[in-house]
């Protein structure tokens, strides 16, 4: 698996509704929350790698993108 680390990232609207916005806007990449790490395709959740959904309740999101 590539190194997310080297993508595009940026903060982003922190907890809950972060996620649904991000849902709502089909996006594809990483979330991150402290360790916690939400894997999105199309705006659909597909794992979350070194956490739970509660990790991501009312702290500041971080998004991941690949540039292509």
């Amino acid at each position: 698996m590539e190194q997310f680390d080297e993508w595009e990232s940026s903060p982003f609207r922190d907890g809950y509704r972060g996620l649904h916005d991000l849902a709502d806007s089909g996006f594809s990449g990483i979330v991150e929350a402290g360790i916690a790490k939400l894997c999105m395709l199309n705006g659909t959740a597909v794992g979350i790698l070194e956490g739970d959904i509660g990790d991501f309740e009312g702290c500041l999101l971080y998004t991941h993108q690949r540039c292509v």
